[in-house]
């Protein structure tokens, strides 16, 4: 089994990322509409601080600067004012731990392997960390150092189940849910990480099909 990797962000990343959403929001706290000297002065303080933080964060999250900054300034006018909010609003979550979960189905370890165990490869773990209590892990079976996608599984130990959350799932999708949950919920339940693979993926098919391709389709929540 291939180390958790350690290409998530840094303390020194998470912390530049913080206070810049800090002094976004700081700034909106005096944006008065009722002050038409110092409005659009205040406004637009607090819109440069959320598109710095959003520069910050594209190269990470694969995705356009704007957007990002679209997303805190939106969560910004919902009245949002906490720094784990914004930060998850910029991430596209409204909730780490409630976003769009997957249904996924618990079979045992011979029902597993009857089922994936001919599958060939190298599992790559992130962590066991995973879940309310923090002892859930996740894997990817990849069939060498090059392979691309491949099994994405979830094991818990308490229950002794195996859950399936992609049958071919991009490693780059993993990887990317991987950094963002440890930016944002470290034990982030596995339904929640399934489901941020597969926006991941599907990202990640809109920038590389072309007209005459269509993307594979990633099997989440397989019925098994």
């Amino acid at each position: 089994m291939t180390p958790t990797p350690a290409d998530g962000p840094t303390a020194a990343t998470r912390s530049l990322t913080a206070q810049l959403l800090a002094l976004s929001r700081n700034a909106s706290r005096n944006v008065e509409e009722s002050d038409p000297i110092d409005y659009w002065y205040r406004l637009g303080q607090r819109n440069a601080f959320a598109q710095a933080a959003a520069l910050h964060l594209a190269p990470e999250l694969g995705e356009d600067a704007f957007s990002i900054g679209e997303r805190i300034t939106a969560a910004l006018d919902a009245g949002a004012s906490d720094v784990n909010t914004l930060r998850s609003a910029a991430y596209g979550l409204e909730n780490p731990t409630l976003t769009a979960p997957v249904d996924l189905a618990w079979i045992g370890p011979n029902a597993f392997e009857r089922q994936y165990g001919h599958l060939p490869g190298t599992d790559r773990d992130y962590g066991m960390r995973w879940g309310a209590r923090g002892d859930q892990r996740v894997s990817l079976r990849l069939e060498g150092d090059e392979a691309t996608q491949g099994l994405l599984y979830a094991w818990d130990p308490t229950w002794q189940e195996y859950a399936v959350l992609a049958e071919r799932a991009p490693r780059l999708a993993v990887d990317r849910t991987f950094r963002q949950a440890l930016d944002t919920d470290v034990h982030l339940p596995v339904e929640s990480f399934a489901h941020l693979v597969h926006k991941h993926s599907a990202a990640l098919a809109e920038t590389t099909t072309t007209p005459a391709a269509e993307p594979d389709r990633l099997s989440i929540g397989a019925q098994l």
